[in-house]
């Protein structure tokens, strides 16, 4: 290319670029450039099924398309039907696929075609109904009828499953590739009536909560108007019960029987907790026990028994009540810690329990140092197949004990020697965090031992979880044998070393609220925990409830036994409890007894804190809302902690409780004291002078501060309005890059002309 060339070349892209339209701008992305992805075809629905019949994948567990990879790979789908479903016969599964197969041998399609011939084998709840040949390639959906007799669950918690293996050997045999995509319009058709939910306590949490399921229920727990400390405690229980039952899917509202509408009757399930006598108005439905007198009459019922009976709504058949009662304190105490189990035997007919005895949790003080996976009930413990596999063991550290720092998992195990050893191994896991992994040789397929360090900051009072999760490779995916000979098993002679010693005092100063809530879970059934109330705040009340069922669903013992009581009346054996005090504190008398133990203490009868031990003091207004969270000892025990929950108004108590209900801000405490303003949060740690800056300046009107720069973008429909000396500069520009190229052309043509 000649120099004149080049010249004239550059100075065209000059003027091009300076007299391109100024319109909108386009702006230059690195990468490709996004390709819209194909619009997938619906399946083929004959047009006569209704609607109302048809579960789409989308909403039971697979909101997008899942592929599958031979030479094989599977898709399990569990999930619920509402409890008002009656199946009818004709049910039938709509599988809308995308075949997909290259190989290495060519012929085009024609040679792609010859390899194909992978199968789908299609199961639903155990049983095989269909097996899928891929002869196409491309997008097809398929109809497969389901039998009658494969709608009934046989699972006890009510879910239906669909199973997809696909075995595409054929890929082994010829180099072969096969994806096949299940689309998420893929449906079943479900033809089915409305009927009353059966009324069985033995299937709790159903018919009020399916797992899995996607319809959404709702249910409240409605207490006495002007509830007794029993029957306040009671409520808490079948609160924390039915959020651990629904694993937290379902927490009920706390309400008072005057507040029940018909609106909230004709929405809900509800659970009636108290005595008889506080429900009169609800008697109504076919109670199995009746209590229009204000009390139950059963000829079985005996003096401190607690009941538990299920109705369904006059007003709604597909709406179930539940009343946790009993004719007297005892009585309705044991009901609401057998309701709190969530498995209940009935007592003659299924809608009905009568409960003579609860039997109290017993703490457990002491442990060996040495225990085996044995000793703990677990035998040999063997998985199959290729994957990920998971083994649960559960281990017990009693409250104020903590361990040395030699404890460890000597973890005994053998496994195939089919695996791929340089890509299977084990993690291990102590309640979530990861303290170990290994790899598996030649050496651990005939006898592993693996040492793993149970780190004294990931154990927890009470009970831990222990996870090994194991994921078995196989070396060649194409052998007979992959399907059956891939396993591990862990031996009952594996042990656990972990020599227990008192928590000592020192370190105990310094637990922490970021420590929540493992602070007050000590204890499988919160034995150990007691929420100290303000009386007569109804609005207090119903947030406990939730800090309530929020613990409860963190434990796994068998029944919640934690207690409840009112500041002004607190038992005397509650002192040997951990303590959580919620409520605004000129209404809790018993922050006068714990006196200078709170990190920051509060004037008698105030309820804004006297914050002179921070570093900065600020003057805050009466009236300012403000949240608060002090952690502390009381003085009564130093091995005990109380937490207050407090509020200077309703809605600073509300602000603090959700600091310790939201997972974000929860992740944000620390120290000993925190103040909370709406989603923002102020910590300080006042044993070391410690905090997060400005406790307080969000809650004082009046304070200014200098304002961020801050870029406003330009109101939609709107655009920027061009400087006015812009487009002269553009024309003048212009006109000199026309004069360049005028130039240039000009000395050009004389050049050639001599």
């Amino acid at each position: 290319m000649s120099r004149r060339t080049t010249v004239i070349l550059v100075t065209l892209g000059l003027v091009f670029t300076v007299l391109a339209p100024a319109g909108k701008g386009a702006f230059a992305q690195s990468g490709t450039p996004p390709v819209p992805a194909p619009t997938p075809t619906a399946p083929a629905v004959p047009m006569l099924i209704s609607a109302e019949d048809l579960v789409p994948f989308s909403m039971i567990g697979m909101p997008s398309p899942e592929v599958l990879h031979g030479p094989y790979d599977s898709k399990r789908l569990r999930f619920g039907l509402p409890s008002t479903w009656a199946l009818q016969p004709g049910a039938e599964l709509y599988l809308h696929l995308n075949a997909y197969f290259s190989t290495a041998r060519g012929g085009g399609v024609e040679g792609i075609r010859a390899a194909n011939g992978g199968t789908l084998e299609v199961s639903f709840n155990g049983q095989l109904i269909a097996t899928v040949v891929f002869d196409w390639i491309g997008e097809r959906t398929v109809r497969i009828p389901l039998p009658d007799e494969v709608l009934q669950s046989p699972r006890n918690d009510g879910r239906h499953e669909l199973y997809l293996f696909l075995n595409a050997a054929i890929d082994c045999a010829y180099d072969n590739q096969t994806a096949i995509t299940v689309q998420a319009d893929s449906q079943f058709y479900f033809p089915h009536d409305i009927q009353p939910p059966a009324l069985d306590l033995a299937l709790l949490p159903r018919p009020i909560y399916q797992l899995d399921s996607f319809q959404t229920e709702s249910v409240v727990v409605v207490a006495p108007d002007d509830p007794s400390r029993e029957e306040l405690e009671a409520a808490y229980l079948a609160v924390g019960g039915m959020a651990r039952m629904t694993r937290n899917t379902l927490v009920p509202e706390l309400l008072f029987a005057g507040e029940v509408t018909p609106q909230i009757m004709a929405a809900n399930h509800v659970v009636f907790v108290g005595k008889p006598a506080a429900f009169r108005s609800f008697t109504s439905a076919a109670w199995p026990v009746s209590f229009a007198g204000g009390a139950l009459q059963h000829p079985d019922l005996q003096a401190g028994d607690g009941v538990i009976q299920m109705a369904l709504n006059p007003a709604n058949d597909t709406l179930v009540w539940v009343m946790v009662s009993g004719n007297d304190e005892a009585g309705l105490q044991k009901a609401a810690q057998a309701f709190s189990s969530g498995a209940l035997r009935t007592s003659g007919r299924p809608d009905l329990a009568l409960i003579s005895d609860v039997e109290s949790s017993v703490v457990i003080s002491n442990v060996p140092d040495d225990r085996t996976f044995s000793d703990l009930g677990y035998s040999v413990q063997t998985a199959n197949g290729f994957g990920v596999h998971y083994f649960d063991i559960q281990l017990y550290v009693p409250p104020g004990m903590t361990t040395s720092e030699d404890a460890y998992l000597r973890l005994r195990f053998n496994h195939s020697a089919m695996i791929d050893f340089a890509r299977s191994g084990m993690l291990v896991y102590l309640n979530d965090q990861i303290i170990g992994s290994a790899r598996f040789d030649e050496n651990t397929a005939k006898q592993g031992v693996e040492d793993f360090v149970l780190s004294r900051y990931a154990l927890l009072p009470g009970v831990n979880r222990l996870v090994i999760a194991a994921d078995l490779i196989p070396t060649d995916y194409c052998s007979n044998l992959v399907l059956s000979n891939l396993w591990i098993t862990l031996t009952p002679d594996s042990l656990i070393h972990m020599p227990l010693m008192p928590m000592q005092i020192a370190l105990m100063d310094f637990r922490n609220l970021g420590n929540y809530p493992s602070l007050f879970v000590a204890s499988p059934t919160l034995s150990s925990l007691a929420f100290i109330l303000p009386p007569d705040d109804p609005q207090a009340w119903k947030l406990g409830a939730s800090l309530g069922a929020d613990l409860a669903r963190r434990r796994g013992g068998a029944i919640l036994e934690f207690g409840l009581a009112f500041a002004d009346d607190i038992p005397e054996t509650f002192r040997q409890r951990d303590w959580i005090v919620i409520g605004q504190p000129s209404k809790l008398p018993v922050l006068s007894d714990v006196g200078d133990a709170m990190p920051v203490p509060f004037p008698s009868g105030e309820d804004i804190a006297a914050e002179s031990g921070l570093q900065i003091t600020y003057r805050i207004p009466k009236g300012t809302s403000l949240g608060y969270l002090e952690l502390f000892t009381p003085p009564w025990d130093s091995q005990r902690t109380m937490l207050g929950v407090l509020g200077s108004t309703p809605d600073g108590l509300s602000w603090a409780v959700n600091a310790l209900l939201d997972s974000t801000l929860r992740g944000k405490l620390n120290g000993n004291f925190a103040v909370v303003r709406e989603d923002r949060l102020f910590t300080a740690d006042t044993r070391l002078g410690l905090g997060s800056g400005n406790l307080a300046a969000t809650a004082v009107p009046g304070l200014t501060s200098l304002p961020a720069q801050v870029i406003t973008p330009f109101p939609e429909g709107q655009v920027a309005q061009k400087p006015g000396w812009i487009i002269p500069a553009i024309a003048v520009s212009s006109v000199l890059a026309l004069a360049v190229l005028v130039s240039v052309i000009i000395r050009s043509a004389k050049r050639d002309s001599l």
